[in-house]
């Protein structure tokens, strides 16, 4: 993973909003790529990943609310980063 820091989160920065997005992914590899913006679209910090994408089988998890208990179905794959080295 490489990231980049643009600006200086500071106190007066204000809301800050993350997102992620997948380029691409192929059977065994995935790029990625990730940004952190205040809500006026500065960029404060930026990352790039390539990924090794391995198979998974599904995890069963049970999550739970304040009010009740909701089973849900989560696959939680097999996603490496490969390092440079």
């Amino acid at each position: 993973m490489k990231v980049a820091y643009h600006k200086a989160i500071t106190r007066d920065s204000g809301l800050l909003r993350a997102e992620g997005r997948v380029l691409s992914i192929g059977r065994r590899a995935a790029f990625a790529e990730a940004m952190l913006r205040d809500m006026s679209g500065r960029l404060f910090a930026s990352a790039t990943s390539t990924l090794l994408v391995m198979e998974c089988e599904p995890t069963y998890l049970t999550l739970s609310s304040s009010l009740r208990t909701v089973p849900k179905i989560v696959s939680i794959c097999g996603i490496s980063t490969i390092s440079g080295g």
